[in-house]
């Protein structure tokens, strides 16, 4: 997909040389018309080499968009920092998403982490949404967000329970993994 756009950037440069080239030939062209020296006939070959070259200038940039727009869509970009965790798809694979959606690329985000529990109902009752908490992980305090504040029960052996989210910043210097044992500190 770069050389595509590359190619198309090196047509647009062509075309627009020929567009200037037609243009200085249909006012010397113009000039000797002026003059008497040429036919309506030359004069309007001139004036229709320059809409050629016009037209050739103008669809070399709507390729050149064209190429631009299908390299940005080739390109996954994801919308915050984050990690490749796994690509479960290979190159040229072929996928069909009508029954089950399959995903191409597992990402984890590299600047946040998230720290999950399950509350009972009576632990639930003093927390909402964007409430700060702590975490405690790898002896370290961290402060956080409550991000999901168990807003639907499921049922764990018999007991209702709830599960939450804090989430908090990653700090760089630690080498943490998902399922890594934390704690969320209740108020």
């Amino acid at each position: 997909r770069v050389a595509a756009v590359r190619a198309a950037e090196a047509r647009v440069a062509y075309s627009r040389e020929a567009l200037a080239e037609a243009g200085r030939e249909r006012e010397r062209t113009r000039e000797l018309y002026d003059r008497t020296l040429l036919s309506d006939h030359d004069l309007q070959i001139a004036g229709i080499a320059w809409l050629k070259a016009d037209f050739e200038h103008r669809r070399a940039l709507a390729r050149l968009a064209e190429r631009q727009l299908a390299l940005e869509h080739a390109e996954l970009r994801a919308p915050y920092p984050a990690l490749v965790l796994q690509v479960p798809v290979a190159p040229g694979q072929t996928v069909v998403n009508r029954m089950q959606a399959t995903p191409m690329v597992v990402l984890a985000r590299s600047d946040r982490m998230r720290a999950t529990a399950d509350l009972s109902l009576d632990q639930l009752k003093s927390l909402r949404s964007g409430q700060t908490l702590q975490v405690k992980i790898d002896g370290l305090t961290l402060d956080g967000v409550l991000v999901d504040p168990g807003l639907a029960v499921f049922d764990k052996d018999g007991a209702g329970r709830y599960s939450v989210e804090v989430e908090f910043d990653w700090p760089a210097q630690r080498n943490w993994r998902a399922g890594q044992p934390a704690e969320i500190l209740l108020p």
